[in-house]
C-alpha cells in the first residue's frame, strides 16, 4: 500500500503522527516539525525578490518576461552575489568549498 504523507497544522508534537487508511493509501498525519523562523526565512527572500525584480518595472509585457527575469535574479543571487557572512564569496563558491573540504577530510580519515 502506498504512503501518502499530510502535514497538519493543528498545533500536534512530532511524535504524534496518526496513521489512517483512506482507498489505498496509508495516510500519516504529522503535526509540526520545521520552526516557524523557516517560514521567515523564505518570506524574507519572497519580499527581497519582489521588491528587486518584480516592483522594479511598472507593468510587465508576458508571464514570459517575468519568468526570464526570475531565472536571471536567481542566477545572479546564487552564482554572482557577494555574501558577507561567508567571507563575500557567492553561495555556490561557498557551496563547492564545502563539498571539497569535506570530500578532503574524508579522504584523510
Amino acid at each position: 500500500m502506498p504512503d501518502l504523507w499530510i502535514l497538519t497544522l493543528s498545533g500536534a508534537r512530532p511524535g504524534q503522527g496518526q496513521r489512517e487508511e483512506v482507498g489505498n493509501f496509508q495516510m500519516s498525519l504529522l503535526g509540526h516539525f520545521t520552526p516557524p523562523s523557516t517560514n521567515a526565512l523564505a518570506e524574507t527572500i519572497n519580499g527581497l525578490y519582489k521588491t528587486e525584480v518584480i516592483w522594479r518595472q511598472r507593468s510587465w509585457p508576458s508571464a514570459s518576461a517575468v519568468e526570464m527575469a526570475t531565472l536571471r535574479w536567481i542566477d545572479w543571487y546564487n552564482n554572482q552575489r557577494l555574501f558577507g557572512p561567508i567571507g563575500y564569496i557567492p553561495p555556490a563558491e561557498a557551496e563547492v568549498n564545502y563539498y571539497a573540504a569535506r570530500e578532503t577530510l574524508d579522504m584523510v580519515a
